[in-house]
């Protein structure tokens, strides 16, 4: 389910938001729902909590929250819980778009509230954009990794991913495809948590997709992918290999 979340300080503007929202959810029989309308950033994080991760967001959040934590702040604890939501920003702020850079954050859209003529169709626009990238996930998420970097959110077939490795960027890892290499946010031991068993750490900066593995040669330690590139294993990723995978090892 695509659950759906807004939080805006002035109780006006939250209750319209949830008008509209509520009135194109009636007209769509869809995976969907309005799960909070709040005016506080508090009031959004508990649900989120109480939810865990098993649903994905879309939110649609006020910049200026007259709180403890902002709109871009409240964004950064959300991709904490929930780094595949869908955030939108309403600002009358559009000058502070550069702060979704500062906290890494992806915005789906910013709605202005001073646009009072095309707010309503603005967050159908969002709510359909969501949907279709929701449901590129959700039809099968073990075939997809999603990435984040800056303001873009790549969504890229683990079918297709020869390996990661870390980058020379501070909290960076690099996505080695078969076709091309792509920077995203993160860091190599929390992606080994979020990969499924087809990836093996073979040393402590670079997680190979086995499925792409042709052989591994045990005197140089290096092992050959499909492609014939070759990437090094370390010992301790050597005994694994010949515990776990002794079919893999052969000299070619």
């Amino acid at each position: 389910m695509l659950s759906i979340y807004i939080c805006d300080d002035i109780i006006e503007i939250t209750s319209q938001f949830e008008k509209y929202i509520k009135k194109y959810l009636l007209c769509r029989d869809d995976d969907m729902e309005l799960v909070c309308a709040a005016t506080t950033p508090g009031e959004v994080l508990d649900i989120l909590s109480m939810k865990g991760q098993c649903n994905t967001g879309l939110y649609f959040l006020d910049v200026d929250l007259k709180s403890s934590m902002d709109g871009f702040q409240l964004a950064a604890r959300i991709r904490e819980k929930d780094p595949n939501g869908f955030i939108v920003f309403i600002t009358d702020h559009g000058e502070r778009s550069c702060d979704t850079f500062k906290y890494h954050l992806e915005a789906l859209d910013y709605i202005c509230k001073a646009d009072i003529n095309n707010i309503e169709e603005r967050i159908r626009d969002c709510i359909d954009l969501a949907y279709r990238r929701y449901q590129t996930i959700s039809s099968d998420p073990e075939k997809y990794y999603t990435g984040h970097a800056g303001s873009r959110k790549y969504f890229l077939p683990l079918k297709d991913i020869l390996y990661f490795t870390t980058s020379n960027t501070p909290h960076q890892l690099k996505v080695h495809l078969t076709s091309d290499i792509y920077s995203v946010r993160g860091d190599i031991k929390n992606m080994e948590a979020q990969l499924d068993e087809r990836f093996f750490r073979c040393e402590k900066s670079c997680l190979v997709n086995l499925e792409h593995v042709r052989y591994v040669e045990r005197n140089t330690r290096l092992i050959t992918l499909d492609n014939q590139t070759q990437i090094p294993i370390s010992q301790s990723g050597l005994k694994l290999f010949l515990r776990n995978y002794p079919d893999l090892i052969s000299k070619p």
